[in-house]
């Protein structure tokens, strides 16, 4: 949900609608509960309709799971329309001088999984119930803290008159992320969100340099605009 809407903000676009697909290898309705009620609430954040949807159970065409549980393979389309008082938006008005705003992120935003499982439980061997140093929290709800939903946030630029040049979403590939934006121009970023602990647990337990963390997880910037 939040990366879909997320996308289409850095248009200039109001998200409208998301339409969600759900594959699984065999129907849990506790699951599919939990799943429906993380899409409400997203949509609520985002102030989108979901009207409608799909659910497939094709039990031959997806892998067991290691923990027994239902196997999941979730899709989500979402749609938006750019203002007809906005121009759309591709970031080639950036131009030297301007500033760049960072919203902070909430965590992975399901981006980096794949090398913070292998370097958190395969290489560390750390488990979900184990503390991310300095949060108090547990590795598993730092893990699965949703993603942040920028909607409100952007719009509330157009609302105050500030008409952005740019917007980028800092999401898989961290803030090179900014590079998509059709400037010719450089960056220097001087200042920038605390990242939360689990990338530092991450980092230190993987023996990751920082061009590496930076160029894998958002390390805090979720959302830049200029």
């Amino acid at each position: 949900m939040a990366n879909n809407v997320n996308d289409l903000i850095c248009v200039g676009a109001v998200p409208l609608a998301l339409l969600d697909y759900i594959a699984t290898d065999r129907i849990d309705e506790g699951v599919l509960d939990e799943v429906a009620r993380g899409l409400f609430l997203g949509a609520e954040l985002a102030g989108i309709a979901i009207p409608g949807g799909e659910i497939a159970q094709i039990g031959e065409m997806l892998a067991k799971s290691a923990s027994g549980g239902p196997t999941l393979d979730l899709v989500g389309t979402a749609i938006g329309a750019v203002p007809h008082e906005r121009t759309p938006l591709d970031g080639g008005n950036v131009r030297p001088g301007d500033s760049v705003i960072g919203l902070p992120s909430s965590g992975l935003h399901s981006n980096g999984y794949s090398l913070a499982r292998h370097v958190l439980f395969k290489k560390g061997g750390l488990s979900l119930d184990d503390q991310v140093p300095g949060s108090g929290r547990r590795l598993a709800d730092a893990l699965l803290q949703p993603t942040r939903v920028y909607v409100n946030a952007a719009e509330a630029l157009w609302a105050a008159g500030v008409t952005p040049r740019g917007m980028a979403h800092i999401s898989g590939g961290g803030l090179l992320n900014i590079t998509r934006l059709a400037a010719n121009v450089s960056y220097v970023l001087d200042s920038l969100p605390e990242a939360p602990e689990i990338f530092g647990l991450i980092a230190g337990t993987g023996e990751i340099d920082a061009a590496a963390m930076y160029a894998t997880f958002n390390m805090g910037s979720g959302s830049a605009s200029w």
